[in-house]
């Protein structure tokens, strides 16, 4: 069993251990008292983060239909999508898009919808305006 001495040391089983202590027993160490504490585990990973897959898509209300995008859901690709292809004059569209593993297709109807307060963040000292947030529903 690995555990810290008091003095903050790494040691392994044996390095304070007398004949005949058990895993769970202090130890003594010339005088001193050693308390056993297990070692630090390995911090778990965070979450696997949703695996992003790939989507192509197959029609598009405007903007032709070129283009691979990807994201953890259709959605977000279709978001993606249609956020390329929106102009002054389009604000709405029809996507639908293919995943390429499965050939499912997901049709979405995606609007641009200006915010009445725009969103203002800063990214490495440079100002960010967002004015407009892109909006989604299944068709």
């Amino acid at each position: 069993m690995d555990y810290y001495n008091e003095d903050g040391a790494y040691a392994q089983d044996g390095a304070y251990a007398q004949d005949g202590a058990s895993e769970s027993a202090s130890v003594q160490d010339g005088g001193r008292v050693v308390r056993r504490r297990k070692a630090p585990k390995a911090k778990a990973k965070a979450k696997a983060k949703a695996e992003k897959k790939h989507y192509v898509v197959v029609s598009a209300s405007a903007g032709g239909t070129d283009g691979n995008y990807s994201g953890a859901s259709p959605m977000a690709a279709a978001k993606k999508a249609a956020t390329k292809r929106f102009t002054p004059k389009i604000s709405a569209l029809r996507i639908t898009v293919r995943e390429t593993n499965t050939d499912k297709t997901f049709t979405y109807n995606i609007r641009r919808v200006k915010l009445k307060v725009p969103y203002v963040s800063v990214i490495k000292g440079k100002e960010i305006v967002r004015s407009y947030q892109t909006v989604a529903k299944a068709a």
